[in-house]
């Protein structure tokens, strides 16, 4: 971990030996015969760092741009067609917004195209994917092997977690496909990740925070057998989120409630460990939140990361600018059912939410006193107008209001709401105000060098990352009458950048023998002027796509010879890839042909009998009768628990 310095006592009176303890702190000195070994301290930034990047969802342009005032390094967006979130879809035009703003900070934008595709659609997706490279989208997140058969420009791709990223032998494949980036599925523990690091290259992202699918992404296929709407193709109509009873081989009813519904993913407490583990991109989920939610959890994320950074500079975030904030962030705020670390640490806690689907918000108190339609709340928190407050009843029910007339923390109520009912907030006015009115910005570091030429003056500005702009300025020499105003009026007119990106880190001036005076509308005209050449350079040196070249087919050996509807094979170009491939025996997808035979609708590590304290595996005398069924409204579905897998299966 530290150069070797071997100074013989000839050089030492040379200097070379003052020289060397000038330019670096010795940790040791050793003496060897006529030599001396000198150990230089190494500071931790002085070695090679790992790139991190924050990734933040955006439902639109707006939610984009704050995501990166906020902090990501990166951006995730749906495009108008073939996003995986139908109902966040966006135009090419603004796209392009968002990467032309996104590239001022080095900061990224995926363009997520993750459903399965039909053979009809295949042209449109390759003219969307040849549209969004010319406007320099850094990549495409893709569930559908047909993609990677199309002829289509060089641009990046990542494995979205539709694909179903949970094994060794999944994302190898995937890397030697040439995806650059793998999502991986996210019931894996963090020992898990740290394996799969171990025997692959490919970059790996970990969502660590937002709603949680029951089912393996990508293998849940109860909406499209039941409802006619694929979740492979963003149109889930979200099964996991009603209501069933459990009901066992007598026909009785066990229990009641949202039981496939999860409580929302929160890893901020395993940071580190991810890190460790060599996860290299932090994902929160949300292309269907609001701009509240994207603000609130990027810059709590942000700020958690860039103390971890400061602690261990073997990190460094992947984008530049820093993060001017005026907010206290506050994770349980924001849309949330409760917060689960789900199964990163191996822990078996409790991870539904069987009450409600519904937000919960924030823990707010405990009713204390009631009397008529006032209730007396023992909480430590300011009430405010226009608060949502919810609740679960005696029926085991969420039920809400919204506060209108109160004095301290007593609240008028149009019900009955009994002693020692626990309250939370899923709406806090107040803080989303302060959300909506931030003046949280994100600024670029930049120096300017005015130096005096023989016809005027030249002009450098250079910002963090060392991009450049520079302007040549014709113009009168005046001798200032007063130096030290005709200065300080240049660096303080060079130091105003008001509402741009940037933020003045240092002016230096250098005139030949005088310092010269300007008008201060000229020297606003070419502040101006250098600031757009800056912004103007710093877009083409990352928006220079052209599509007049293809990416490089390649075809590794897929781990299996037969592969079943849960691969979701929905097109010729993807059955085409598969075999070419080696894959002999390919099963339609079942937005294609249902099976005949029975359906696993839902395969998922999450386990009923765990969550209620019946686990096979922990419990002596089991009381529930198999088989056993969850039964709602659309129907009745049969449960199988595979116990050395540690998975259930929900079959149609």
């Amino acid at each position: 971990m530290y150069n070797d310095f071997r100074i013989k006592e000839s050089e030492k009176i040379n200097g070379n030996y003052l020289n060397l303890k000038q330019e670096y702190s010795f940790r040791d000195i050793i003496f060897d015969g006529d030599s001396v070994l000198i150990i230089p301290i190494i500071s931790m930034s002085s070695l090679p760092y790992k790139s991190i990047e924050l990734l933040s969802p955006a439902k639109d342009l707006e939610c984009g741009l704050a995501a990166i005032d906020f902090g990501a390094d990166a951006v995730y967006i749906g495009a108008h067609s073939f996003s995986a979130r139908a109902a966040a879809a966006n135009s090419i035009e603004d796209i392009s917004k968002l990467i032309n703003y996104a590239h001022l900070f080095n900061v990224k934008v995926y363009v997520a195209l993750n459903t399965i595709l039909y053979t009809h659609e295949l042209e449109s997706v390759k003219k969307l994917i040849h549209e969004l490279y010319v406007i320099g989208a850094d990549a495409i997140i893709i569930q559908d092997y047909g993609i990677l058969e199309l002829d289509i420009p060089p641009i990046e791709i990542h494995a979205s977690t539709q694909m179903n990223n949970r094994t060794i032998e999944q994302v190898q494949f995937l890397e030697k496909c040439g995806f650059a980036q793998v999502v991986l599925a996210r019931e894996l523990s963090i020992s898990m990740i740290s394996e799969l690091r171990k025997q692959t290259n490919v970059k790996l992202e970990c969502f660590i925070h937002g709603a949680l699918c029951v089912s393996y992404s990508g293998n849940c296929f109860i909406s499209q057998t039941v409802a006619g709407r694929s979740a492979n193709r963003g149109e889930c109509a979200q099964f996991c989120r009603h209501k069933y009873s459990l009901i066992d081989a007598t026909d009785k009813e066990i229990f009641k409630g949202h039981l496939l519904s999860l409580k929302d993913m929160c890893l901020e407490d395993s940071l580190e460990q991810l890190l460790l583990a060599g996860v290299d991109s932090f994902k929160i989920e949300g292309r269907l939140k609001d701009r509240s939610y994207v603000k609130n959890t990027t810059l709590h994320y942000r700020n958690k990361l860039d103390e971890i950074f400061k602690k261990n500079t073997n990190y460094k975030k992947t984008s530049v600018g820093k993060i001017i904030s005026d907010i206290n962030t506050q994770l349980d705020c924001s849309f949330n059912r409760g917060f689960t670390d789900y199964f990163a640490n191996n822990e078996n806690k409790k991870i539904a939410s069987f009450n409600s689907p519904k937000s919960q918000g924030e823990y707010l108190g405990v009713v204390v006193k009631e009397n008529k339609h006032k209730i007396t709340i023992e909480t430590n928190k300011v009430l405010a107008p226009e608060d949502g407050i919810c609740y679960i009843d005696e029926n085991k029910e969420m039920q809400g209001f919204k506060i209108e007339v109160f004095e301290g923390n007593e609240v008028f109520v149009n019900k009955s709401i009994k002693i020692g009912t626990v309250l939370y907030r899923n709406q806090n006015t107040q803080f989303n105000f302060k959300l909506d009115t931030s003046r949280t910005a994100r600024k670029i570091a930049i120096s300017f060098h005015i130096i005096e030429t023989e016809t005027g003056i030249y002009i450098q500005v250079k910002d963090e990352v060392g991009d450049i702009a520079e302007l040549f300025v014709d113009c009168d020499k005046i001798p200032a009458n007063d130096i030290s105003k005709s200065k300080a009026l240049i660096i303080n007119q060079f130091s105003k950048l008001g509402d741009t990106v940037f933020t003045c880190d240092s002016v230096s001036l250098k005139f030949h023998k005088e310092v010269l005076f300007f008008r201060t509308s000229f020297l606003n005209e070419i502040r101006r002027d250098i600031i757009n050449i800056l912004i103007s350079n710093k877009l083409c040196k990352t928006n220079n796509n052209n599509s007049s070249n293809l990416r490089n087919k390649i075809y590794p050996n897929y781990y299996d010879k037969e592969v079943d509807y849960k691969l979701n094979i929905s097109n010729s170009a993807a059955e085409l890839f598969l075999k070419t491939c080696g894959v002999e025996i390919i099963e339609n997808a079942v937005e294609i042909e249902l099976p005949k035979n029975k359906i696993i609708v839902m395969n998922t590590k999450y386990c009923l009998r765990r969550e209620l304290g019946k686990c096979k595996k922990t419990i002596k005398n089991d009381d529930l009768h198999e088989p056993l069924f969850i039964q709602d409204n659309t129907g009745k579905y049969e449960l199988f628990f595979d116990c050395k897998k540690c998975e259930m299966f929900v079959i149609k």
